[in-house]
């Protein structure tokens, strides 16, 4: 210990002199050439005085380092001493054995502690024995072997009842029941170690042991050392900085003189040079150039124009000769900008810029100038002298760049960069004006891209072009790119959806009277490529409103808006209100807790019976699939299978339904082939049609689960089949071909499939459930639900009515011939067991002969 603080002490001397020593050298070295004495004094005075102040202030961050590490240190022993209380440690004995538990959980706790502060090298407590000696106790793994070296591996403890021999009377004041801290090292075969001790106290209050926590002398010198070298470094860079200065302005005065010498030369030959510029004929060499050169004297009056500026300008030299430049004036630039260039060249600074200029035939021509000052020998300027470049080409050239990235190329409209500007003034403006209001329309026409697949891109762009032209013709248009914002703003963001931003309305209505005219004029026909064609729009309209702060959020909302409107039928507007965004959001809630419940199989399938109308027997079963949301609950269908296509997830989905349903089908073909249904069905999304591996996929299943193709009905709705019915056919001719049965749902309610039904190879057709449920609304229902049946039975098919809800239903049902229902009057969707245990629906199969009845009296079927 004695060694270090020592070696401490030597070191900040040698500092100390070490800075003496070089500021003396520097002196004699550098500052003896100066005459400045007075300075050469004051640097050799104030630099010990500074080392001084150096040492001075490093011993003071010493101190207070050395008293931030003992209340450290202090700090950490009360705080062990009371867990260990805590934990029993007066029920340790010196006859407790090694392995007892309560000395093994004390032993841990103390190698807790040493894990969580590295800086600690052991931790241990003491109790003082019958002949007064202290003993150890609790002594965790210490980091130090005998000869007191770290080997990089905790050696064993200490053994209960190993006297310790050299005990500080530090140790034995902590036994009077205060923690005192000892900074004097103690040496013994671990080390040399720097302590605090403190009191462990039994239950009933009295000092049953003391802790002690050491801490490596070596460290302590070291962290002290080092406080006070960086003060001292922080005081040697002070010193350094001084005596640098000091040389270096020492060295500037000597030689000041010698710079001005040189810049006085220096003045007297410019001098001598401008004189002879203008003794020479120096406009001679300009009649010729290629640069524009105009000069005019100090008070703006032209003295001279060359040739090329008369041919850019169309002015002769004469009109310009006597003249002001302000005839070229093309009225473009501020007054702040010509301003701001006569204050320039007035101060005799020369001037750079770019100014855009007015022929004498009106057009507009471009120069990059430079304006210099010229003085007389008296310092005066007596002209402004002007060269410059004609940049007309290269300014075209840079606004045919900012219309083409601000412009959509196809319809010349303002594309989203540009709406995009153009909305965030109108929102600035909206702020500074509360009386100010506007609105922002979202377009996008419908069924445009069945225009432009069936027609070709071609067509397509032509159609947008006709539509961008209708929109210019019957609204105001703001289309050039620097324009101010006003009237109306219309702009294509890409594909079929444009923006129009309609300027200074009152209220709502306003914009839904704009909304309103677009309606009609962009639902008329258009004659493209020779073709009529007829596009219907539907807008989605946000008003102004002082929540909006920026582009992007009225422009989400009067997307929002839109597809609202497309929900809701089409070719119509709606306004924006917070319910929309709020079923957004619902919407994207639903989209992601989809994607977790297929990670977490959340879904499962109950099923809904196929009943024969003759005689009540089960037929089949229709698998129906139910989400069970650990939030909401059992979520219904309709409320996320539009989500699942929309965002492709029902491709797994229903991949998982159709193996389930199979699954579940061998289920009950293997516990009660009895009543087990003789097929069943499975819904097939519109988005498995367009899919090339749907064939593979299904047989595969099918196979895995050991059904028979024809124990497997896929359901397709007629919309669906519609939408692309050349894909649809060659899809289900492939799954036909494989055995697999398939069926058309809902029909009579999608488009008209009549003239083409002949070429799909439906086994079934299901009739919708509105027409069942109609059927006692007069005989026109009777008749169509009858054209059906006749309809399936004439193409060879199974015929199904849906929606089945009464006994009535039924009768009329039996006596047209459809084989086979499936409604609530049977039973609604149920779970697999209730369906095989034949509970679904007691006594709903106790249907009418169709022999009891007498409906095909056409007075009786009249009275339906």
């Amino acid at each position: 210990m004695l060694h270090f603080i020592l070696q401490q002490q030597l070191d900040v001397t040698a500092y100390a002199l070490l800075v003496i020593a070089l500021v003396l050298y520097a002196d004699v070295r550098y500052l003896r050439r100066s005459a400045h004495a007075a300075r050469r004094w004051l640097t050799i005075c104030l630099t010990p005085l500074l080392a001084l102040l150096g040492l001075y202030g490093s011993q003071i961050v010493c101190e207070y380092q050395r008293t931030h590490l003992r209340l450290s240190i202090e700090g950490l022993a009360p705080t062990y001493a009371s867990e260990m209380a805590q934990l029993g440690h007066e029920q340790i004995g010196w006859d407790t054995p090694a392995d007892d538990p309560l000395y093994l959980t004390l032993i841990e706790r103390q190698k807790r502690w040493l894990t969580f502060n590295k800086a600690i090298a052991d931790v241990y407590t003491m109790r003082p024995t019958a002949d007064q000696q202290l003993a150890l106790l609790v002594d965790s793994e210490t980091d130090y072997n005998d000869n007191g070296h770290f080997d990089g591996r905790r050696e064993s403890r200490t053994q209960i009842g190993e006297v310790y021999a050299n005990a500080p009377p530090a140790m034995w004041d902590a036994l009077s029941g205060r923690t005192v801290f000892d900074d004097n090292p103690l040496g013994d075969r671990w080390g040399v170690w720097v302590s605090a001790y403190t009191p462990v106290f039994a239950d009933d209050g009295h000092v049953d042991a003391i802790l002690g926590v050491d801490f490596p002398a070596a460290d302590w010198v070291l962290i002290l050392l080092m406080s006070r070298c960086g003060v001292l470094g922080l005081a040697l860079s002070v010193i350094f900085g001084f005596v640098v200065q000091s040389c270096a302005r020492i060295v500037q005065w000597n030689e000041l003189e010698n710079h001005r010498k040189v810049a006085e030369t220096h003045r007297q030959q410019s001098l001598m040079i401008e004189d002879a510029l203008r003794r020479l004929e120096s406009y001679q060499f300009a009649l010729n150039s290629h640069a524009i050169l105009l000069v005019t004297d100090a008070k703006g009056t032209v003295t001279f124009a060359n040739d090329h500026l008369c041919r850019v300008s169309g002015y002769s030299r004469q009109e310009l000769l006597g003249d002001r430049p302000h005839l070229m004036n093309s009225g473009h630039h501020s007054r702040a900008f010509w301003r701001d260039m006569w204050r320039t060249i007035s101060s005799g600074t020369v001037w750079n810029g770019e100014v855009c200029n007015r022929r004498k035939n009106g057009s507009i021509f471009w120069v990059e100038n430079t304006i210099v000052p010229y003085r007389d020998a008296t310092n005066q300027i007596t002209q402004y002298i002007t060269i410059g470049t004609d940049i007309t080409a290269r300014k075209k050239f840079e606004i045919d760049l900012i219309k083409a990235a601000r412009l959509d190329q196809l319809t010349g409209l303002p594309n989203r960069a540009l709406v995009h500007d153009r909305l965030q003034q109108m929102i600035a403006r909206s702020h500074r004006n509360s009386a100010y209001g506007f609105a922002v329309m979202f377009l996008d026409f419908d069924r445009f891209k069945l225009i432009n697949d069936s027609l070709g891109h071609d067509v397509g762009d032509m159609l947008l072009k006709e539509i961008a032209g209708r929109l210019k013709k019957h609204l105001r248009s703001t289309d050039s790119v620097s324009a101010e914002v006003t009237g109306t703003t219309i702009a294509r963001l890409g594909g079929d959806e444009f923006v129009v931003l309609v300027d200074s309305i009152q209220r709502p209505l306003d914009a839904a009277v704009i909304a309103d005219r677009l309606l009609h004029v962009c639902g008329e026909a258009y004659i493209v490529g020779g073709q009529t064609v007829k596009s219907s729009v539907s807008i989605g309209i946000v008003c102004s409103h002082p929540r909006y702060l920026t582009a992007d959020e009225m422009l989400r909302d009067a997307d929002i808006a839109m597809y609202q409107a497309k929900a809701r039928g089409k070719a119509q507007h709606v306004i924006f209100d917070a319910s929309m965004q709020q079923a957004v959001r619902e919407r994207l809630q639903i989209e992601n807790d989809l994607r977790t419940a297929l990670a977490e199989g959340q879904f499962f399938l109950q099923y809904q019976p196929i009943v024969s109308l003759d005689d009540g027997s089960l037929c089949s079963v229709e698998a129906l699939t139910r989400w069970n949301h650990p939030v909401r609950g059992v979520v219904s269908p309709m409320q996320f299978i539009s989500i699942a296509e929309e965002t492709r997830l029902i491709l797994p989905l229903s991949l998982w339904i159709l193996e389930e349903a199979c699954r579940q089908f061998m289920e009950w073909q293997r516990t009660d082939p009895q009543r087990a249904p003789g097929y069943i069905s499975v819904n097939l999304s519109r988005i498995h049609l367009s899919e090339a591996s749907l064939v593979e996929q299904v047989i595969k299943i099918v196979r895995e689960s050991g059904m028979q193709p024809a124990q497997l009905q896929l359901e397709v709705t007629e919309s669906e089949i519609m939408q692309d019915r050349d894909s649809a056919v060659a899809m289900l001719n492939a799954l036909k071909a494989e055995g697999i049965r398939l069926a058309m749902d809902d029909f009579g309610t999608g488009y008209s499939s009549l003239a083409c039904l002949h070429e799909f190879p439906f086994d079934v057709l299901k009739i919708d459930r509105a027409f069942i449920a109609n059927l006692d609304q007069g005989r026109a229902f009777i008749v169509l639900a009858n054209s059906i049946v006749s309809l399936a039975e004439n193409l060879g098919m199974q015929c199904v009515a849906e929606g089945i809800e009464s006994l009535d239903q039924i009768a009329v049902l039996q006596a047209m011939g459809c084989s086979c229902g499936q409604g609530y009057y049977f039973g609604k969707a149920v779970p697999a067991d209730v369906l095989i245990s034949g509970n679904w629906n007691p006594g709903s199969t106790d249907l009418p002969s169709p022999a009891e009845l007498s409906l095909h009296d056409d007075s009786q079927v009249a009275g339906w």
